[in-house]
């Protein structure tokens, strides 16, 4: 169990794993200093202190960070406006409040115009499910289109001919490969020009693409399967987190539905 104010080491896992598979090392160190300085975030200026790096350095590269979903930023309110929100939820315990009332009263700072990095674990998890979903269906669309190519037209003069790398010059506006015979012609395009017919991949290339593909995808799949199953689990932990939340918050008012019942009695 992580200590008050401290980040979960699964969580930390998460983001550890994340910016170590897909990003260069100077991501790494700012965003695992991030997770050392707690679940509040820190202020740029304290994160490019920690780091030895300006500010200016530290926010191009939390801005990437924060562009694919990993981390989050905001700039602090100006002083009369953090007063109203902590003034309007003072008389609320910390820990009965839900997650997102909290961040107003935790990123509170005496000067303008600083900036804020935290993690937003709720969203990150979705983000990565997102993106794993949206990969997958683009490797389940992809085929290797430099491989060898035919004529399907049985009266095409070359149709028994290979198309390898060639094959790229044939590529036509329509963004088809195209027979370049003359005398092999299935249509026009929509500029009245004449058009060939499309090649297709012979059944070896196929079979190649097919074997491309399913290995890329086990390749994928194990260096993807340690942040998905940490996601999940750090998934879990919030759900729970929440239903715990709303459950002290619905104890919290039969209570006071009790006293009052109590009260009324007298």
């Amino acid at each position: 169990m992580s200590a008050l104010g401290e980040i979960p080491l699964e969580h930390r896992k998460l983001v550890e794993m994340i910016v170590q598979a897909f990003y260069p090392p100077e991501y790494f160190v700012l965003a695992t200093n991030l997770l050392d300085m707690g679940e509040k975030g820190a202020t740029e200026e304290k994160l490019a202190q920690r780091v030895k790096l300006s500010a200016k350095t530290v926010r191009k590269f939390m801005a990437k960070l924060r562009e694919d979903g990993v981390v989050h930023g905001r700039s602090v309110k100006n002083a009369e406006e953090e007063e109203a929100e902590k003034n309007s939820l003072s008389h609320i315990a910390l820990e009965k409040l839900h997650p997102s009332l909290r961040n107003q009263q935790r990123f509170v700072s005496n000067k303008r115009g600083e900036y804020i990095w935290f993690y937003k674990f709720d969203h990150l998890t979705k983000v990565i499910m997102y993106r794993w979903t949206k990969m997958t269906e683009q490797m389940a669309r992809s085929q290797t289109h430099i491989d060898e190519w035919r004529c399907p037209n049985p009266s095409c003069i070359s149709k028994g001919k290979i198309y390898r790398v060639d094959v790229l010059r044939l590529r036509a506006k329509d963004g088809y490969f195209r027979c370049p015979e003359e005398s092999c012609r299935e249509g026009t395009s929509n500029e009245g020009s004449s058009l060939g017919t499309r090649l297709v991949l012979t059944d070896q290339s196929k079979q190649k693409d097919a074997q491309k593909l399913d290995d890329l995808k086990k390749r994928f799949n194990v260096r993807m399967k340690p942040i998905l199953d940490s996601m999940r689990r750090v998934d879990t932990m919030l759900s729970r987190a929440e239903a715990a939340h709303f459950a002290l918050a619905y104890e919290d008012e039969d209570d006071e539905d009790i006293s009052k019942t109590d009260y009324g009695k007298r």
